[in-house]
């Protein structure tokens, strides 16, 4: 009901938005809260269902958003708000169109013959619906403000923001923090407002803000399983930007061989030098294996998932589909005559996978059960 009343309400005013797919700039980045990667969890995979990275299992930092009490109902929640009067003009449309997009994928609106209890609903106070910054104080170049006051009980707030294209020609990173984080978790230098985000750099990109709900739900990349190199092939040198990271590494005085290991498997490192391979880098977040037949192979890997990145994303398109050897990941098709591997190219997903929707339903299940214990203000 609460998502149907949204869709309605926003519907009145949205123009009319095409589904878009990922795009050879894809740019979006490791999901984390305030930062913080390669977070140390429990190890145990018991929890893990099959068919989706999952990162809300078994951490602290990354949770699913907490059921609360609404119109007599338990509801998993998820409040949001716009930045800025700017930001609900170009994400409006298209976040209602992404979230539709979810909701076909789940079967319908939340109820018990969908089996899930996930709701969004805009932050709102004082009467009136509210932005997430106090008027003019945002600043889309640096995603900051100062946040409204009206919402300072609302803390855990998903924002979601816009970021266009600056003065200098630089498209932003598409990001989003991944799942719930409490309050009562975070450090002290950390702040609670605006822990829960989307900073969204193209307004027209439906599928790519699909894919950043997808991080708000608790999913990380498919790509970035523990089990992704059975499946995948990897090749980060030709991702758009590889030989600048590297040059600099070199720079810096780290060994040619260290600094090629390195943009390939910490996070941290391609984060410093700016390498947009953070976001492949296996097991970054991931709190545990994924679980599989060894004698068979990872057959729940979810190549349909709209979590997985494309063979073209950031790199050259033309090149990537003329050549596979020139795309940063392709799928292992196994050999040829001559015993050679062979590739395949992996399309962009243009929707949420069966599996994808088998995530939610699992961590946002449906329930007809009272909440015993409410969210406390400014959780």
């Amino acid at each position: 009901m609460l998502i149907r009343a949204f869709l309605l309400a926003i519907l009145s005013w949205c123009c009319a938005v095409t589904a878009l797919s990922f795009g050879n700039d894809f740019n979006g980045t490791v999901p984390s809260i305030l930062g913080l990667t390669n977070l140390s969890y429990a190890t145990d995979s018991s929890q893990i269902e099959s068919g989706y990275a999952d990162g809300i299992v078994n951490t602290d930092y990354h949770q699913p958003w907490p059921l609360v009490k609404m119109y007599k109902k338990s509801v998993h929640l998820i409040r949001y708000c716009f930045a800025d009067q700017a930001s609900k003009d170009a994400l409006g449309c298209s976040l209602t169109a992404a979230m539709n997009l979810w909701l076909h994928a789940l079967g319908g609106e939340p109820s018990e013959a969908t089996g899930y209890n996930l709701n969004f609903v805009q932050a709102f106070a004082h009467g009136e619906i509210q932005f997430c910054y106090a008027e003019g104080t945002y600043d889309a170049r640096t995603a900051q403000g100062t946040w409204n006051w009206k919402l300072l009980n609302l803390q855990d707030t998903l924002v979601v923001a816009y970021r266009p294209i600056d003065e200098n020609g630089n498209k932003p990173s598409t990001s989003a923090s991944l799942g719930y984080t409490p309050a009562s978790v975070l450090f002290p230098w950390q702040n609670a407002q605006a822990r829960h985000y989307m900073q969204i750099s193209d307004k027209k990109d439906v599928v790519r803000i699909a894919h950043e709900l997808g991080h708000v739900f608790g999913l990380l990349h498919e790509h970035q399983r523990s089990d992704r190199d059975v499946l995948l092939d990897y090749r980060p040198e030709n991702i758009a930007g590889y030989a600048e990271a590297l040059a600099a590494a070199v720079k810096d005085n780290v060994p040619e061989a260290e600094a090629r290991k390195k943009l390939r498997e910490d996070v941290s490192f391609c984060l410093k030098y700016n390498f947009r391979g953070s976001a492949y880098v296996k097991n970054a977040n991931q709190p545990a294996p994924i679980i599989g037949d060894p004698s068979q192979g990872p057959l729940d890997f979810d190549f349909d998932s709209i979590m997985i990145y494309p063979s073209d994303a950031q790199t050259d398109t033309a090149a990537c589909r003329a050549d596979l050897s020139r795309c940063p990941i392709v799928r292992r098709a196994g050999q040829d005559q001559a015993g050679k591997p062979k590739f395949e190219y992996i399309p962009a997903r243009d929707k949420p996978s069966k599996r994808d929707a088998e995530f939610v339903r699992k961590h946002y299940a449906w329930r007809d059960e009272e909440v015993a214990v409410k969210r406390k203000r400014g959780e």
